[in-house]
């Protein structure tokens, strides 16, 4: 597995807290996302900002996979860098997304977090769990897993993990 480059990382997330500009919050999260993604062996980003025909949704991150069994071989990545947490209305766009193209996972990243208690499944918890029953998986990424990792194989142990709560808990976090 690949490590990844600390000073990177550290510079990317100095920028994702960049108060001046959301956009560039979004693209520094992007980036990191990127980065961080292809230091696990046969995954690769294939687009990132991307607009489908209509000009109606944007997919942040589009990857493949070619080695991580336990997931499909395309995965939509969506990067939410806000200040909160995100919402029930942003998930079901998300889970959107996916549905509108067959898939059954989908990587939510929110460094807050989503809305909602996830004991109770309120919120943006509900959606998650919600979207399960039609064979939909979505986790989420907060900023303290990101912070977590040191490697291609932590994130991959992540994704493990959060799968693991999503089928127990029907939430990721």
């Amino acid at each position: 597995m690949s490590q990844f480059s600390q000073q990177q990382v550290a510079r990317l997330l100095r920028l994702c807290e960049d108060r001046a500009s959301r956009a560039r919050r979004g693209q520094a999260l992007e980036a990191l996302m990127c980065h961080l993604l292809e230091t696990i062996p046969g995954m690769r980003v294939y687009a990132r900002d991307h607009r489908d025909f209509a000009q109606s949704q944007e997919i942040d991150i589009a990857l493949w996979n070619d080695r991580l069994h336990f997931l499909p071989s395309v995965i939509l990545v969506e990067c939410k860098n806000w200040n909160s947490h995100v919402g029930s209305v942003e998930i079901r766009a998300f889970e959107g997304k996916l549905r509108d193209r067959g898939l059954p996972f989908g990587i939510l990243v929110a460094p807050k977090g989503i809305a909602g208690n996830p004991t109770e499944l309120t919120s943006a918890h509900n959606v998650v769990s919600g979207a399960l029953r039609d064979g939909i998986r979505i986790i989420v990424l907060t900023r303290t897993d990101i912070e977590s990792v040191i490697s291609g194989a932590d994130l991959e142990e992540i994704f493990k993990t959060k799968l693991c709560e999503l089928a127990v808990s029907r939430t990721s976090l």
